[in-house]
């Protein structure tokens, strides 16, 4: 009898563990989360995820994802103004490491697919502004003339989005990553949209 207690006794709290880790995982991750600028998309309640203020939470086994559309926040490279972003944060509850780029992350919006714009061309046109601002004067002799470019402004810009890009590559066991994906700017104007995670479709709506 005593036998049969213990065993009942280990094989609930084995199958309590990934629930219990899946919690724990969530409610860090939404701790986690950074303090968030008026967001004019709101996600819509399913059953495939849950809801926390402006983020979608997905929660596995594996992982959990939290992700919502927001504006960057940078006052120098106006990005805002020439793309579309959303902020992803992901942590590993998992003991193996997971391809982050299996999630996909396209977006439907207004029957179109939208898919990510990679890092380099996000950072190219931080360089077509710059080669916009940066005229030389063959007759300007003065050292001490002021840059009508500001190339300060732009190295600090150019790393703050080097730095807050989304990698999604290889996430280690109990790792963390966050960060902005950029996408066509066309979906500023749109009404309601869907994010692809992996085979989850999250809904926005203004």
């Amino acid at each position: 009898m005593k036998t049969s207690m213990q065993k009942m006794m280990k094989n609930n709290k084995i199958n309590h563990t990934p629930r219990m880790l899946i919690r724990s995982g969530v409610l860090l991750l939404l701790l986690l989360l950074t303090a968030c600028s008026i967001n004019r998309w709101h996600p819509v309640s399913k059953e495939d995820y849950s809801v926390d203020q402006n983020w979608a939470v997905l929660a596995n086994d594996s992982l959990v994802i939290a992700i919502s559309p927001e504006r960057i926040k940078d006052s120098e490279a106006e990005l805002g103004d020439r793309f579309f972003s959303i902020y992803i944060k992901v942590r590993n509850l998992s003991q193996r490491s997971i391809s982050l780029w299996d999630y996909g992350y396209s977006i439907i919006s207004g029957g179109r697919q939208y898919d990510p714009i990679p890092l380099e061309h996000v950072l190219g046109s931080l360089r077509v502004n710059q080669a916009l601002f940066q005229t030389e004067d063959i007759f300007e002799t003065d050292p001490f003339a002021p840059d009508p470019f500001n190339t300060e402004k732009y190295d600090e810009a150019y790393f703050a989005i080097l730095n807050s890009y989304f990698n999604a590559s290889k996430l280690l066991p109990g790792g963390t990553k966050e960060g902005y994906l950029f996408y066509n700017r066309a979906i500023n104007s749109k009404k309601h949209l869907m994010i692809e995670l992996g085979e989850v479709m999250v809904e926005f709506q203004k």
